[in-house]
């Protein structure tokens, strides 16, 4: 009677503890599957409760990612993570962003450790638009992925997540900057991909740090002289360069920074571009679907060097017009243009008369 009695007792301890397990993966699967308006719209402070809710959630999906059990369930898991971030009717709140911003990034960079190249890029599509510096170990692992797409991805989320700071200013801390950057430096020199280059361009112009500017500066210097030699389709992620760092010295300038020395040094290789370009369409040394990027090259010179006239000397002239000529056709024209502006035996340097005043020792090629 005394065994059928702890029989019974038995059975009710495990029909209770089936019950309430029952019940929890009931409540988990509820809070993973989604996230109520009223939490999603919570305008904070938030509850524990919902709190506990957005982390649920989170966690549980950054893992059902970085295990990729099913290209389904990466799929799934990636658009569980962004859709909060997306939501337009009812928009989500923005501390509700930031909880579950902070929840997933973590778990994310778990995900650098998985075999499959797929899970790691969808973890930094999701990175990429999570408000938070947080998942940087997965983006630093990723600059140097075997795998084209998650190099890009990496390089891009960095650009990406720099709308989510102020101007001037990154969400990475000095710590993470230099650890970003000394991956870059590794990536990039060897780097084949010039979609992955570019993103890679917009990365470092995102980094606020002194040293990704110098490195942007010399990566650039080097790439001009490659492009000497031959122009190629890398040309369109230089552009991308010299652009990045031409809006860097904008934001720098406009809160106060004294920008005279890497502006006349971007000056220097903005010209070592233009005479490149100027030189081999006039050789007809270009070939016919790199001639577009050549022509973005030259409206991206002529900017720079507008800026740097108004920056550094605005009562000086303005020198010709580059653009016009080369969207013309005229390549003659543009090459003495650029002459003009570049100078030759008669008139070295840039801007020799002005405060600019660039030798023709820094215009060198490969100097």
């Amino acid at each position: 009677m005394l065994n059928r009695g702890r029989m019974d007792s038995n059975r009710l301890t495990t029909c209770a503890v089936a019950m309430w397990l029952f019940v929890f993966s009931i409540s988990v699967f509820a809070q993973r599957q989604g996230l109520s308006d009223d939490i999603l719209t919570a305008p904070g402070p938030l509850s524990p409760q919902q709190t506990e809710k957005i982390e649920t959630y989170a966690k549980y999906w950054s893992d059902v990612l970085c295990r990729g059990e099913s290209p389904d369930a990466i799929a799934e898991a990636r658009d569980r993570l962004l859709g909060p971030f997306r939501a337009v009717a009812p928009p989500t709140s923005d501390v509700v962003k930031d909880a579950l911003a902070s929840a997933a990034a973590a778990m994310l960079n778990k995900c650098s450790s998985a075999k499959d190249p797929v899970v790691r890029m969808n973890a930094l599509i999701v990175v990429a638009e999570l408000p938070t510096s947080a998942s940087d170990k997965l983006i630093i692992a990723s600059l140097t992925d075997a795998n084209q797409a998650n190099r890009y991805w990496a390089a891009k989320s960095i650009a990406e997540l720099s709308r989510f700071a102020q101007p001037g200013q990154s969400l990475f801390t000095q710590a993470q900057q230099d650890a970003l950057l000394a991956a870059m430096k590794k990536a990039m020199p060897g780097e084949t991909s010039d979609v992955v280059l570019e993103q890679m361009y917009r990365a470092l112009g995102a980094l606020t740090i002194v040293e990704a500017q110098d490195t942007l500066l010399d990566i650039l210097d080097q790439r001009v002289a490659a492009a000497s030699k031959q122009i190629t389709g890398g040309l369109r992620a230089d552009k991308q360069g010299l652009l990045n760092l031409y809006t860097r010295l904008v934001v720098q300038q406009a809160v106060g920074n004294n920008v005279a020395k890497p502006l006349h040094r971007l000056t220097a290789i903005s010209g070592k571009y233009l005479l490149v370009v100027a030189t081999a369409l006039q050789a007809k040394k270009v070939d016919a679907e790199l001639v577009p990027a050549c022509l973005d090259v030259v409206d991206a010179v002529e900017e720079i060097f507008k800026y740097s006239l108004k920056t550094l000397d605005p009562a000086h002239a303005a020198g010709p017009e580059l653009s016009a000529p080369a969207k013309g056709g005229n390549f003659a024209a543009l090459l003495l243009a650029t002459l003009d502006w570049v100078g030759d035996k008669n008139k070295p340097g840039i801007l020799s008369t002005s405060a600019i005043g660039i030798a023709p020792e820094e215009l060198k090629i490969g100097g």
